[in-house]
């Protein structure tokens, strides 16, 4: 078995690969199918090193950003995405290379993004809070403000909007929609106070 290990890795990755392609193909079904093949091969095998443990993560990622979009299987999502950060974040602790963990906590970020995108269309906004607090100061504000304005609480939504009018080196068009959400915000304030 220990000789057959390096063959089942290559085999692992190859089917990773071929998810890539049909994924750039919209060949849907034929992804999910190479993810999970993928993901099957990796889960036998031993997990004795971080970076095994790291592609199972990669892998459920994909698999969670194959389901999100189809609204029956968003549970299924979330609990892959779930299970891709648990193993992402302990890669990363154990990771000492500095430009790997920069890797690693950009894919943490993209999968609390993208959970937190599921919670958002079940309408679960206290979940994609959570989630969208990882993102950091400028997409982090935005993605809050517009739960908030979304569930209603517009002085929250207010708040974290003008966090993100405060932020310097924002690129011109991405202020731009932070502006009109935080003025659609002030209006329904202005509202609420004249009825």
């Amino acid at each position: 078995r220990e000789e057959s290990e390096p063959l089942f890795e290559i085999r692992a990755d190859a089917f990773y690969y071929l998810g890539e392609q049909f994924s750039r193909l919209e060949e849907w079904d034929a992804s999910l199918d190479a993810y999970e093949e993928n993901l099957c091969i990796l889960e036998f095998l031993p997990k004795r090193n971080i970076e095994r443990i790291m592609k199972i993560g990669a892998s459920l990622f994909k698999i969670g950003l194959l389901l999100r979009d189809k609204k029956e299987y968003i549970p299924e999502a979330i609990e892959h995405f779930s299970e891709s950060i648990d193993k992402i974040q302990k890669g990363f602790k154990h990771e000492r290379d500095e430009s790997k963990r920069v890797i690693l906590e950009n894919l943490i970020k993209q999968t609390y993004f993208a959970r937190a995108i599921c919670y958002e269309k079940t309408k679960d906004y206290e979940s994609a809070i959570a989630d969208y607090l990882h993102l950091g100061d400028f997409p982090g504000n935005f993605y809050i403000g517009r739960m908030y304005f979304y569930a209603t609480q517009l002085e929250e939504a207010e708040r974290h909007l003008e966090v993100c009018m405060e932020i310097p080196r924002i690129q011109p068009e991405v202020r731009t929609n932070a502006a009109i959400l935080l003025y659609q915000t002030r209006l329904g304030l202005q509202l609420r106070i004249n009825n």
